[in-house]
């Protein structure tokens, strides 16, 4: 059996989502043991199963031992150290969930918005206005009146795209794309633009990426949708 010797990092990271279902796993330890990297070789070679893969390296002399594919992946790394070694190990697992089974009323639901997002990824121009209600409130202090930052868009595929942002009616932020450019100002002066190719994506408008209705309209890979996007739990 191979000492624990001295331990000088471990680390356990796990990733779940909102039911508690695992998707990563990563657990990494490094310590220095006494005995030789022979001995540390051989218990480790059985010990990581079949289809163990190892290697030497001739200019350090680290041995390395890996073992599964990239959903769980285990490697060994034995470096020569005086009489004895360092030793670092590490574990990687992916987890992959099941197919997700929508209800009707979820299927009803998702129904319905696909069928909002091709009306509006059909239609020849979109204009549309929006308002942000924000409240601020300091401790023990009344709450100030809500401020309204007001948007007004105007978007005609593929890539004519105008939006205007204020608050209170003073401008803050307009957008607009011109001749393969998006040319972005902000209220303090500062510019910014962004080279546009083809058809306008999120990609290039990361600013509407939480908003519905841009993401109908400029939003080419269908596929990231996700439940949690649509309200669905």
């Amino acid at each position: 059996m191979i000492p624990a010797g001295e331990a000088h990092e471990s680390v356990v990271y796990r990733v779940r989502d909102h039911k508690e279902r695992d998707l990563l796993y990563f657990a990494r330890a490094s310590f220095t043991v006494h005995q030789t990297m022979g001995a540390v070789r051989k218990f480790y070679l059985p010990a990581l199963g079949k289809g163990v893969v190892q290697e030497t390296n001739v200019k350090t002399g680290v041995i390395t031992l890996t073992a599964g594919e990239k959903d769980h992946f285990r490697l060994v790394a034995i470096t020569p150290k005086g009489n004895g070694c360092d030793l670092l190990l590490e574990q990687v697992q992916q987890f992959t969930l099941p197919p997700r089974v929508f209800t009707a009323p979820e299927k009803r639901i998702i129904q319905l918005l696909d069928s909002v997002g091709a009306s509006y990824r059909s239609a020849r121009q979109v204009s549309y206005s929006m308002e942000q209600r924000t409240v601020t409130q300091e401790p023990d202090k009344p709450a100030r009146p809500a401020r309204v930052l007001s948007w007004k868009v105007r978007f005609t595929p593929p890539a004519q795209f105008v939006a205007v942002a204020g608050v209170d009616g003073v401008p803050g932020m307009a957008i607009r794309v011109e001749k393969g450019k998006m040319h972005i100002q902000r209220q303090l002066g500062m510019t910014e633009d962004r080279k546009i190719t083809g058809r306008l994506t999120l990609d290039d408008l990361p600013e509407s990426e939480s908003e519905f209705i841009a993401q109908q309209l400029v939003l080419t890979d269908k596929s990231k949708f996700l439940p949690a996007e649509y309200g669905l739990k």
